[in-house]
């Protein structure tokens, strides 16, 4: 079960306006958990209260993205073995496919002004690259196809992934990280992405977790699978800035750095070094508030803002600035 708390409060008795307006979740039905019968997106109205769900049919929910209006939500609904990706707008609650997304071959990571992106997913999902899908005219632009992707910064200015560097490293580590930053003014219209190797290491498995619009970095590392096996659960977290990686003590070697039923994974960077991070200490799942170390040998200050059973990587697809 998820702990319930205040979410926000106002000594004179009304609830500050949120833009967003709410907070999105993804809410069980009833009866027992299957493909088919699985998690609805929901949202809950940060002014009143109120929970509304969306039943979107057999399947289950997956992700959730938000526009940044924010007036719509991105949702990933699977029952194997297809894939519908939808567009629900929160005002008028219609719900219609978005046309030029293709079931398996991508998977979003990011909405922003610039369009949905999408980190390519085709083969073996190691090194598909990145496109820009237009939910106006689901016109899609390939903007790189090297290294996996899965971050994007909140305007669009900056992409963060990782990529196979050392011949001697199984093809399924991703054992360097880069940040390709984005010119969008160029005259073909077809963003040019200056790319920029960050950290590199062999042996080891990285994964960018969120990028920040001044090109930041929330990633985490476990040791490199052996043979083309999956990697362990990543235990060591780092936070990159101003050209340098500093580990998280205390933060990542205590628990497993688990991932969510979110697109982006179980970091986001709210900016000013600090995040929200999704961890398992004591096999307890948890959902942290964490002010980032920037200097070595810190310790990041860490507040739980949820706490419960393997159940809560289910409900915390989208946090608020």
């Amino acid at each position: 079960m998820v702990t319930d708390r205040t979410v926000l409060e106002n000594p004179s008795g009304e609830l500050a306006a949120s833009t967003a307006a709410y907070a999105v979740l993804a809410v069980p039905r009833p009866g027992v958990a299957s493909w088919p019968n699985g998690p609805q997106p929901g949202t809950v109205d940060l002014n009143t209260g109120a929970l509304r769900v969306y039943d979107l049919g057999l399947g289950t929910t997956y992700c959730i993205l938000r526009s940044p209006d924010p007036t719509k939500l991105l949702v990933c609904q699977q029952y194997p073995p297809s894939q519908t990706t939808l567009i629900l707008d929160l005002h008028s609650h219609v719900v219609k496919g978005l046309v030029g997304a293709s079931g398996f071959t991508s998977k979003p990571i990011g909405w922003t002004q610039r369009g949905i992106f999408f980190a390519s997913c085709e083969a073996t999902c190691l090194n598909g690259g990145a496109s820009v899908l237009d939910p106006q005219t689901s016109a899609v632009m390939r903007i790189t196809g090297d290294g996996y992707v899965s971050g994007v910064s909140p305007s669009g200015s900056f992409l963060g992934g990782a990529k196979n560097m050392y011949l001697g490293d199984s093809s399924s580590c991703n054992d360097s990280i880069f940040s390709i930053q984005l010119d969008w003014t160029t005259a073909s219209g077809v963003p040019q992405g200056s790319w920029s190797p960050l950290v590199s290491q062999p042996n080891k498995d990285f994964k960018v977790l969120d990028i920040a619009d001044d090109g930041s970095l929330l990633y985490t590392e476990s040791d490199c699978p052996p043979n083309g096996h999956s990697s362990p659960s990543p235990t060591s977290l780092y936070y990159f800035s101003g050209g340098r990686s500093t580990l998280q003590f205390g933060l990542g070697e205590t628990a497993d750095v688990f991932y969510m039923a979110a697109p982006q994974s179980p970091g986001l960077l709210l900016g000013r070094a600090v995040a929200v991070v999704a961890r398992r200490p004591n096999g307890i799942s948890e959902i942290d508030l964490v002010h980032l170390c920037t200097s070595d040998g810190c310790q990041p200050t860490v507040t739980t803002i949820a706490q419960g059973d393997r159940s809560i990587e289910g409900y915390a697809f989208s946090v608020l600035p």
